[in-house]
């Protein structure tokens, strides 16, 4: 049996990946790849219609909270079996606690576990440029925490985060370094140079390019505006915690000119902070750049050249302009607010109740005078 792990790091196109998969379930079972539900149960072994279409994140944080590695072995053994007397050739697991998870005892006991009960493995890893995740790990939990976006970078590198190559050593350590695949989010790295095609490519996946499109061209988990995050950063006290996208619901729900809401302005962080970011990472990208994408260099990955003919800086205007996009974003939402009021206030029933008592008092005064 043959298990495709795809422990996806945050925000490195995990959610586009998972997006894609799961709404590919029916056609992925009919070529016996089994993707497990948020209990980690297979469609070969439960009705179709009872299968939830999402990863088993949640399911693998319980084990960990819980503590209980062997239900786990358990229960995998119970998926093998079932598996066995299926048409089922492929597990492909993609959870993005499992790449995050190399430090912990009980993370490590998981990938043990599932690496001696396969007896073919690929472990599919997507990184992306260290400044740009930083930005967008911001965007995502950072802000939620009060954290400026000069903050949230302080903090990272001083625990040199993200650590790619150290995720990459543990899985190569659990796998053998054979199994691992590390792909650059980079458009000459990425097979097409799209995210959907070199992940299927890669995990031998024979789905056609036409059921491919609608993917292709969405980004799942997009970014709030990083201006907008500035400002929510200072009220953090509305979020739960860094996961609470109930904010991010809410706006999208109010807001129509998803461009605003979802801009994205690389000029949010300058040139020195860019450079200071990547010089942290540079033995890193090195590294891996030498051994698992030596299509490109690390300076490629980094993209230094471009750096030096066009290098970027946040001016005056450029915040000005930044901060009238989120004061447009503001306006649309008073402005829905204020006619859903009127609606209320007003509501069409009324309004035909007051024309009928004008026509009826207008029949009166007429009736009268005659």
């Amino acid at each position: 049996m043959k298990l495709i792990l795809h422990p996806g790091h945050g925000k490195c196109g995990s959610s586009s990946i998972q997006t894609f998969l799961y709404s590919k379930i029916s056609e992925l079972n009919k070529l016996g790849i089994y993707l497990p539900d948020p209990n980690f149960r297979f469609s070969f072994e439960i009705e179709k219609s009872s299968l939830e279409k999402q990863t088993p994140l949640w399911y693998f944080k319980r084990l960990m909270d819980e503590d209980n590695m062997e239900s786990f072995e358990e229960r995998l053994n119970q998926v093998l079996e079932k598996a066995h007397k299926s048409n089922c050739k492929m597990i492909l697991i993609s959870a993005e606690n499992l790449g995050n998870i190399r430090g912990i005892t009980k993370g490590r006991k998981i990938h043990e576990i599932l690496a001696s009960h396969f007896d073919q493995k690929m472990v599919i890893f997507y990184i992306r440029r260290q400044d740009d995740y930083l930005v967008s790990s911001w965007q995502q939990w950072g802000h939620k925490k009060g954290e400026t976006l000069k903050e949230h970078i302080d903090k990272a590198l001083a625990e040199h985060e993200p650590d790619f190559l150290g995720r990459v050593r543990f899985f190569e350590e659990i796998y053998g370094e054979e199994s691992i695949t590390v792909v650059p989010l980079h458009n000459q790295a990425l097979i097409k140079g799209n995210l959907i095609d070199d992940f299927c490519f890669r995990s031998q996946l024979s789905i056609s390019e036409e059921s491919n499109l609608q993917i292709q061209t969405s980004k799942a988990n997009k970014s709030l505006n990083p201006y907008l995050c500035d400002i929510l950063s200072r009220i953090s006290s509305i979020y739960t915690d860094p996961h609470d996208n109930s904010i991010k619901k809410l706006l999208t729900s109010y807001v129509d000119t998803e461009k605003l809401l979802f801009l994205n302005d690389p000029k949010i962080l300058s040139q020195e902070q860019r450079n200071r970011i990547l010089k942290e990472f540079d033995d890193d990208n090195l590294i891996l750049s030498k051994k698992y994408f030596d299509c490109l260099t690390s300076d490629d990955f980094a993209n230094k050249k471009l750096d030096v003919e066009d290098k970027i800086h946040q001016t005056l205007d450029d915040e000005i302009e930044g901060l009238k996009d989120i004061i447009s974003i503001q306006m649309e939402i008073i402005i829905k607010l204020l006619k859903e009021q009127q609606q209320k206030d007003n509501p069409p029933s009324k309004k035909l109740n007051i024309k009928r008592e004008i026509k009826q008092l207008i029949k009166k005064v007429f009736k009268n005078k005659i």
